[in-house]
């Protein structure tokens, strides 16, 4: 998997998301599931070798954010929501503020 997050704090509405997953590495620790995933009944690997996740608009609501984005999955692309979670904020057990 790799990607990036633009996050602007100051106006999450101009954060952006672009990740891509490569398909052969899903792993859920079961590998006659794993084999039936990689195969042409569910990802593809060979003929669809990434996932993809592009945001389209991301939407502040406290505490957390939303981004629409374009989801890939076999050459076809839909719009699919993430909800994200900002864990950097408030104290850890020590009494550290998480945010940067």
């Amino acid at each position: 998997m790799s990607g990036t997050v633009q996050l602007d704090d100051k106006d999450i509405t101009k954060s952006s998301v672009d990740v891509t997953i490569d398909t052969a590495s899903v792993d859920t620790r079961v590998e006659a599931r794993d084999k039936d995933l990689r195969s042409d009944h569910f990802f593809d690997v060979e003929k669809y070798p990434t996932i993809t996740f592009k945001s389209t608009k991301v939407e502040q609501w406290k505490p957390q954010a939303e981004g629409n984005r374009d989801l890939t999955i076999h050459g076809v692309t839909k719009q699919a929501v993430l909800e994200v979670e900002d864990r950097r904020a408030g104290e850890d057990p020590w009494g550290n503020n998480g945010r940067p």
